[in-house]
């Protein structure tokens, strides 16, 4: 059966808003406070992050552009004439490659609806399944938005000295529900072996995939899940 661009968000999710909470606390940390103002260059394929306190350095990070949204539509960096063909687009394209590998129409059209209901409703939802789905596929620890020419760019980021968390059971517990609330997530059982897969840890379906038991270095953790697949924590 072939892959689609649901399966690869509920595969992404899960380590997806993990990683975007803790970028997000790093970059809290680095500026002093978090960042009021952001830089973005697209040629040199960096954004910096301004301190907030005088003595802090400036954060810059390598970014790739995945897409822009708007209200309406989400148009792929390598479909943009002034950044295709660009090593600004190179994660983009490869999204693309991914998608006609695996016939998945939403990474080869150019253009993108935004979805008005179901999986990722609404633009910013939609651009965060982007940047989801972006770090699955290519491999980059997390994503940004920050607006640009009036829609929201979707970043691919490679920060040195950002380091994904260590996997919890504590983290995890509250990570589900950040999963189950986010409005993303459509297989709850594909979204937790997915991060299982991910973060490289052990685990056991019961039977019939009515729960799944994860092992972190300290501790486990079972989710059950009930008739309409909703997630439920044991712990």
């Amino acid at each position: 059966m072939s892959l689609t661009f649901e399966n690869v968000l509920d595969d992404a999710l899960l380590l997806f808003l993990e990683n975007w909470a803790a970028f997000h606390a790093w970059i809290h940390e680095q500026t002093g406070g978090g960042s009021g103002q952001v830089k973005l260059d697209l040629g040199m394929r960096q954004v910096t992050f301004l301190p907030r306190l005088v003595k802090r350095n400036e954060v810059v990070v390598p970014a790739h552009l995945a897409a822009t949204v708007s209200q309406d539509e989400a148009i792929w960096a390598w479909a943009i004439p002034e950044y295709s063909g660009l090593p600004v687009s190179t994660m983009s394209a490869r999204m693309r490659a991914f998608g006609d590998s695996q016939h998945i129409a939403t990474f080869t059209q150019p253009e993108q609806p935004v979805p008005s209901r179901g999986t990722a409703p609404g633009p910013e939802n939609f651009a965060l399944a982007l940047g989801a789905t972006g770090c699955r596929i290519t491999g980059m620890p997390v994503a940004h938005l920050m607006p640009l020419n009036g829609r929201t760019a979707v970043l691919l980021l490679d920060p040195a000295g950002f380091y994904p968390p260590t996997p919890s059971r504590e983290g995890f517990l509250g990570l589900i529900e950040n999963g189950r609330t986010s409005g993303l997530m459509q297989d709850a059982r594909r979204a937790v072996q997915g991060y299982a897969q991910a973060r490289g840890l052990r685990y056991e379906w019961g039977p019939e995939f009515a729960s799944i038991r994860l092992f972190f270095q300290v501790g486990e953790a079972q989710v059950t899940f009930d008739e309409k697949g909703e997630p439920h924590i044991l712990i």
